[in-house]
């Protein structure tokens, strides 16, 4: 790869990024610097038409903004941080949610939940024999829906949960 900070040909001032790109791994390269094992690449563009992916620091060079960079790259990282938080907590809730029991009321109806995870199902009408049931996860709904039979309502909600 090279650097392209000692090559004439490529402007080193002017640019604009347009964004803050998560990668899976820190395996991106530098295409200013040629610096490895970037994760969070800043897409650059240039008046002239060019186009490159970059490093933080290169990227603060390149706009003559490092504040706003650095502060970029500081957003994408919190972000990753809190959906990588978000999936431990909605694991742990899964498996609090596996070792719970159904708890049932009168009137055919029952609930289970845990932190980030709530659903019930209830008798709709009860001189029809027919279950609703509802999940939210984090207080928003995911699935709805109805059957005939009590078994297969708590059935499909284990299912869903089953498959986050």
């Amino acid at each position: 790869m090279n650097n392209y900070w000692n090559q004439k040909g490529l402007p080193h001032r002017g640019w604009t990024c347009d964004g803050v790109e998560e990668l899976d791994a820190a395996t991106f390269t530098c295409e200013m610097c040629a610096k490895e094992n970037i994760r969070f690449v800043h897409r650059m563009n240039h008046p002239e038409g060019h186009s490159i992916g970059v490093g933080c620091v290169c990227a603060g060079h390149l706009t003559e903004q490092y504040h706003d960079m650095r502060e970029m790259n500081r957003q994408a990282v919190s972000r990753a941080n809190q959906k990588r938080y978000s999936k431990k907590q909605l694991e742990k809730s899964k498996a609090e949610w596996i070792q719970q029991p159904w708890v049932e009321f009168p009137f055919n109806a029952g609930i289970k939940k845990t932190k980030a995870i709530f659903a019930h199902w209830h008798n709709l009408n009860n001189s029809v024999w027919r279950y609703g049931y509802r999940i939210l996860i984090d207080s928003q709904e995911v699935v709805k829906g109805r059957t005939m039979i009590l078994a297969q309502a708590k059935a499909q909600i284990d299912q869903y949960i089953k498959n986050l």
